[in-house]
């Protein structure tokens, strides 16, 4: 079940934090992540 878990995990950012959001110059998608002072920061998806 650790499949599970890391979904849980997933939608649990997902819902507890900023929505990534497209850069519409690029079209590339940023994902907003945090740091380790608990601040949002935005990075670039792969």
């Amino acid at each position: 079940m650790k499949e599970k878990n890391w979904i849980d995990n997933y939608i649990g950012i997902i819902l507890n934090g900023p929505l990534p959001t497209i850069d519409e110059d690029t079209g590339e998608v940023i994902m907003v992540q945090k740091n380790k002072q608990s601040k949002w920061i935005k990075c670039k998806s792969k």
